[in-house]
């Protein structure tokens, strides 16, 4: 495994022709955005009230790299204890060496290690089902092309849930980033009041993720 992009190459993982089946309706597989929304707004309360009356805090550090770590974590099912270690193994993914890019020491072992922990997630998850995606992927089964109904291997399990797992965390980040860098920008005013205000945050989101939302 070198990146989180190169687990969707295998033929047998490509969703194409393929249905998912027993968690297809799941609530955890198709997540709401209603709870997703819920439990990020949950999140973004704990990054942030610790700051309110303060001098100022890193941003970046504190909120922007943080908050999709956490979010994805916690639907996922880990546990609140492991979700730093993971962010970390997350960001070691995506760590960049001269000349050879991701395909390198540091991103292949943080890559196995995330592989590794999603591994004992899913056999704890075998044992004790809980409502998260994790026991989604767990219970999913694929129709294949004659009609026939199969339980995921584990190793399609590791990789779906890689792909969940990793492939918007960073992206997210560097959009929260980018948006705040763009909304202090002088030349750009971007007012956002209470939830009445929805309609503007929406349509604010959908122009940043096309304009700011720019990888290294």
């Amino acid at each position: 495994v070198v990146g989180p992009l190169n687990l969707v190459e295998h033929e047998h993982l490509a969703p194409r022709g393929r249905h998912l089946d027993g968690a297809a309706d799941d609530r955890r597989l198709v997540v709401d955005p209603l709870l997703a929304r819920d439990e990020a707004d949950c999140i973004c309360a704990e990054l942030l009230d610790p700051h309110v009356g303060s001098s100022g805090f890193d941003y970046v550090s504190d909120f922007a790299a943080q908050l999709p770590s956490r979010v994805i974590s916690t639907l996922v099912g880990v546990p609140a204890e492991d979700q730093e270690a993971q962010r970390r193994n997350v960001d070691g993914i995506f760590h960049i060496e001269p000349g050879v890019g991701m395909n390198n020491e540091a991103s292949r072992n943080a890559s196995m290690a995330v592989a590794l922990y999603l591994f004992e997630l899913m056999t704890a998850r075998r044992a004790a089902p809980q409502d998260d995606l994790m026991t989604a992927l767990v219970n999913a089964e694929i129709t294949e092309g004659d009609g026939t109904l199969r339980r995921l291997t584990d190793e399609e399990v590791i990789r779906f849930g890689m792909l969940l797992y990793v492939a918007g965390t960073e992206t997210v980040a560097k959009l929260l980033g980018n948006a705040a860098f763009g909304m202090g920008d002088g030349n750009r005013t971007v007012v956002i009041a209470g939830s009445a205000a929805d309609a503007t945050a929406q349509a604010s989101a959908q122009v940043m993720s096309r304009f700011l939302n720019r990888l290294p």
